[in-house]
C-alpha cells in the first residue's frame, strides 16, 4: 500500500515537471528562458548541446541585462519587426515556428562519407545573439553611414554565427580540425551560405579568406568582404 502511494506520487511529480517545461519554458540549467511548446523546446536544447559556447554566450548576455528568453511567436508579431521569420525585440530573441522548423533542411545534397552537416539553428542563434550584444545605431541624419554602420554590423553578426557552427562541427568531428573537403561540406550546407559564399567571390584584397582550419576573423578585409556581398545579396529571413 504504501509503495503504490509512492508510485503515484512519483508519478503525479513527473506530470507536474512536465507540464510546467511546456507552458514556462526549459528546464536546462540556462540563466534565460525558452518558451515554446516540448518539441520546439527540445530542438532548440539539442541545437545548444551541439554548441556550449553559444549557451554559455546567451548566458553570459542574460547577465549584462540585454537578454532575457527566447519564445516561439506568432508570425504577425515578428512582421511588424521588418520582413522576419526571426529577429530581436527589446530583450527577447522572437522566431516563428515555421522558421525554426526550416532550420532542420541542409541547403544542399552533397554528402561524403565524412560530411558534417551545419547546426543551422546554432547559426541562427548566433547570429541574433551578435545583435542582442552590439544593437544597431539609432538612424541618424546621415544615411550613407548609418546604412554602412547597420551592414558592418550585419557583417560581423554572421562572422560570429559561423564561429558557433563550425564549433559544432568540430565537436562531431571528435574535436579534431575540418579537413578541406569537411570545411566545404559544411558551407555548402549552410542555410545562409550565401552571405560567406558571396564574400569568397569579391573582387581585390577585401575577399573573404578563411583559415585552414575553417575559421574566419573579424578582420577589417573579412568584414568588408561580407558587407559587399549583403550589399548584393536579397534579403535573409533573420534580423
Amino acid at each position: 500500500m504504501f509503495l503504490d502511494f509512492c508510485y503515484l506520487l512519483l508519478r503525479k511529480s513527473v506530470l507536474i515537471i512536465g507540464l510546467w517545461t511546456v507552458l514556462s519554458g526549459s528546464t536546462q540549467a540556462h540563466d534565460f528562458s525558452i518558451i515554446g511548446n516540448s518539441v520546439e523546446i527540445t530542438q532548440i536544447e539539442d541545437s545548444f548541446k551541439e554548441c556550449p559556447s553559444l549557451s554559455q554566450k546567451l548566458d553570459s548576455l542574460r547577465r549584462s541585462g540585454q537578454f532575457e528568453q527566447i519564445r516561439i511567436s506568432d508570425p504577425t508579431e515578428i512582421k511588424r519587426l521588418g520582413p522576419f521569420e526571426a529577429a530581436v525585440s527589446d530583450r527577447e530573441i522572437l522566431i516563428t515556428p515555421a522558421w525554426l522548423s526550416a532550420q532542420r533542411l541542409p541547403y544542399s545534397d552533397i554528402r561524403h562519407q565524412d560530411t558534417i552537416l551545419p547546426d543551422n539553428l546554432c547559426f541562427g542563434f548566433g547570429h541574433l545573439a551578435s545583435h542582442l550584444e552590439y544593437p544597431p545605431p539609432s538612424r541618424s541624419a546621415d544615411m550613407a553611414t548609418w546604412v554602412h554602420e547597420r551592414l558592418t554590423l550585419e557583417s560581423q553578426a554572421y562572422l560570429r554565427a559561423w564561429a558557433y557552427v563550425l564549433d559544432a562541427a568540430v565537436r562531431r568531428n571528435l574535436n579534431r580540425p575540418l579537413t578541406g573537403r569537411q570545411f566545404s561540406d559544411l558551407l555548402l550546407n549552410l542555410r545562409y551560405r550565401f552571405a560567406i559564399l558571396g564574400a569568397l567571390n569579391v573582387d581585390g584584397n577585401s575577399r573573404l579568406r578563411p583559415l585552414r582550419d575553417g575559421n574566419i576573423s573579424l578582420s577589417p578585409d573579412n568584414i568588408d568582404a561580407i558587407v559587399k556581398s549583403l550589399s548584393h545579396s536579397k534579403i535573409a529571413d533573420l534580423e
